[in-house]
Formats: C-alpha cells, structure tokens, sequence
C-alpha cells in the first residue's frame, strides 16, 4: 500500500506501545473500525525491535523460506519515526489485516518492519484512507497461473514474527 500521507489529525502521546497504538488511533477516530489507516509516529523510543526480510533469492521462494533468512535487530534510545498502515480485517484476502508498522531512525541508518516498541514523547499522525485500488500485472506469468489467497497463519506469524 501506498500513499501521499496527509494527516487529518496529530496528537502528542506521552507514552505508546506497539500494543496501545490502535487504541489511541481509535480514540481520535471513533467509529471508524472497518477504515484502512495511514500512520506516523515521531518520537523516541526507548526499545525498539524490528525486522529486515532479504530479497528473494530465486523465483517463487516463499514467504516462509525469506523470513527464515530475516535478520532481527534491537536498539535502544533511537530517535526516528515509525510508518505505516492500519487495514481492516474484512480485507484479509487481498491485503495483510491488523497493523503494519516500519521504522526509520532519524539519521536513516537504521530501519524495518517493527516487531515491538516503546515511544516516549511521541507525536502520533493518522489518516483515514477511504480510496484502495487494486493495479494488477498485465504479465503472461500472472495471467495464466490461479493465485489462492495466502495462508493466513504463515502471513501472520511472517509480520508479527
């Protein structure tokens, strides 16, 4: 998912968890449960934990077999920004459900999916995001072979690890 982030709403967090996140979103947005989000959190954070998934190394290497290859990182004290995305979970089939957070330190050495974290201080931005378009391949590859959804247990312990 992509998009041109424009929050509609910015509010300052004393403290936010990886845990506590969708209920603050949720708090400056009521009523909107089956609503894609746009995130921004800028702030520091005491302990932060994520993930870098490799490229694949050959054609059609699976989800599983990349993540095997992951490597996991944990700072402490990093200052940076989280980003990323909230879908709903009616969505499931053509997007991955639930949170999906990536991290970049303010000096963008350091960055990934996020497995856990802690803010302090933290400014958190969101946007409801009412507009999802689907652009397919136009490639022989995609057109000629049945795509199935995804087992959702393997998509699920690949993005919260």
């Amino acid at each position: 998912m992509t998009t041109y982030f424009k929050p509609t709403k910015s509010v300052a967090v004393p403290y936010l968890t990886n845990e506590t996140i969708l209920e603050e979103i949720s708090n400056i947005y009521p009523l909107s449960t089956n609503s894609f989000f746009a995130i921004r959190v800028d702030g520091v954070f005491p302990k932060i934990t994520y993930r870098i998934a490799p490229p694949q190394s050959h054609p059609r290497e699976t989800l599983t077999e990349v993540v095997e290859r992951q490597t996991v990182r944990s700072f402490e004290s990093q200052k940076g920004t989280i980003f990323g995305f909230w879908s709903p979970e009616f969505t499931s089939a053509f997007s991955v459900a639930g949170l999906h957070l990536n991290f970049l330190s303010e000096d963008r050495k350091a960055g990934g999916h996020i497995l856990q974290f802690n803010a302090e201080d933290a400014i958190l931005s969101a946007a409801v995001i009412r507009k999802y378009t689907v652009q397919l391949p136009e490639t022989k590859e995609f057109s000629s072979e049945v795509i199935v959804e995804p087992d959702r247990n393997i998509v699920s312990k690949a993005e919260r690890m």
